[in-house]
């Protein structure tokens, strides 16, 4: 049985030019630093776009690659793992979807100095 993503030298040349092209920006989230690639439509639905640039995109992953940004936001980090199989557009609403989840509640303002003290209790 055979893997349907690619992998060898020829992948490795090819992962390489996607981050030439496409620089280190995750499709997903949209934070720097991702250095494994994704195909926008995936190859077990069109295993002939497998080598198409223009298919291929640069994403974060589990376990080496997590998105820090997101991670010291309380995600995961793991943007080809939230992106699955799903289309770019359904996956981009299930992130909006967790970040709103993970929105840290409203900062309250300091309280007001006690005009009398000037200090702030």
């Amino acid at each position: 049985m055979t893997s349907a993503h690619p992998r060898g030298g020829r992948w490795d040349k090819f992962r390489r030019l996607v981050f030439a092209t496409h620089g280190t920006v995750c499709i997903l989230c949209l934070h720097g630093g991702a250095r494994t690639v994704d195909h926008l439509v995936s190859v077990t639905e069109r295993p002939d776009l497998t080598w198409a640039l223009g298919n291929c995109r640069p994403i974060h992953s589990a376990p080496y690659n997590r998105c820090p940004v997101c991670v010291a936001m309380g995600l995961s980090g793991n943007c080809n793992g939230i992106k699955g199989g799903y289309s770019l557009e359904r996956a981009r609403r299930k992130f909006e979807g967790l970040m709103a989840a993970r929105k840290p509640a409203a900062q309250v303002p300091e309280k007001a100095p006690d005009a009398i003290s000037g200090r702030p209790w």
